[in-house]
């Protein structure tokens, strides 16, 4: 059993906890009386713990101490990275260790080599910022959430929509990554500042009042352009444009590529169950006090 807490971020204030809390608590009792029926068919409960928001930590975390208090099963907490790249293992049976793991989401990109589960060796990350970041600050700097083709996506999904329709080369030579380090680390905040230098100019010559007539090339050129830093380095997200050009680059190399479905890639209650039951059947990872168990946002 994997407890997966999901709040806005603006939601983070005692107020907000309290108010979740009280509106939440039949959902929990819920919980609580089913885990309790099938408790025969349940060794554990794993529930993210670290890192991410504080606010969602911890109404995951005391919804699954008054569960394990109250049923007695053991609680496996999970790293949330670490459960993304485990997942890999659960759609590709045959993936063993060691193996390398880039995970890239709007708050972090790092490359690591797992030689085992909760053995991970971290060999780069981004200094700056994140590839979804960067995708949802150009997408809002070009006002991607007034397109009609992309109402109600996040940035990374309006950017690689309107992509498809757009020309590739419009940031060609503009020298957008200029990584003079020696190592496996990734930069993003000099091609933000970029793309919004260019978006600037192109506002000069046709207004600010509607969006910019070549917004698509100018998603698509961001797209290919990050996608470039990323398979360079080696990298995988759900972005379906990043995922072929890897694919691309493993076919040349002769390395074997297992990406999960787009559907396990964002966050979710399965990838951290099955973390849990990695860690279960090696007997890592057991809470000993899981009533002293504490959340970490960072």
């Amino acid at each position: 059993m994997a407890l997966q807490v999901g709040l806005l971020a603006k939601q983070s204030n005692d107020t907000d906890l309290a108010s979740f809390q009280q509106q939440d608590k039949k959902p929990c009792a819920s919980l609580i009386a089913l885990s309790k029926h099938i408790q025969h068919d349940l060794s554990a409960v794993a529930t993210t713990t670290r890192p991410g928001l504080a606010l969602c930590l911890q109404v995951g975390l005391d919804y699954t101490k008054q569960l394990v208090g109250e049923t007695g099963l053991l609680f496996i907490p999970v790293h949330h990275m670490e459960a993304h790249a485990l997942t890999a293992r659960m759609v590709d049976n045959s993936l063993s260790f060691p193996f390398l793991v880039l995970l890239v989401s709007g708050g972090h990109c790092i490359l690591a080599l797992a030689r085992n589960v909760g053995d991970f060796v971290i060999l780069g990350e981004t200094l700056d910022g994140a590839p979804g970041e960067a995708f949802d600050k150009i997408a809002r700097r070009l006002k991607l959430q007034e397109h009609p083709q992309c109402k109600g996506m996040s940035g990374g999904q309006a950017i690689e929509t309107l992509a498809k329709e757009g020309n590739i080369h419009l940031l060609d030579g503009k020298h957008l990554f200029r990584m003079q380090r020696k190592d496996c680390n990734f930069s993003f905040i000099g091609f933000k500042q970029a793309v919004f230098r260019l978006i600037q100019e192109e506002e000069k010559l046709q207004g600010t009042s509607n969006i910019l007539e070549n917004v698509c090339d100018i998603c698509a050129s961001v797209q290919h352009h990050i996608t470039r830093h990323l398979v360079v380095s080696g990298g995988v997200a759900s972005n379906g444009y990043i995922r072929h050009a890897l694919s691309r680059l493993c076919d040349h190399t002769s390395y074997k590529l297992v990406c999960p479905p787009p559907k396990l890639c964002t966050d979710n209650g399965i990838m951290v169950a099955w973390a849990g039951m990695e860690h279960l059947k090696l007997g890592t990872g057991l809470a000993d006090n899981p009533q002293e168990v504490r959340f970490e946002p960072r």
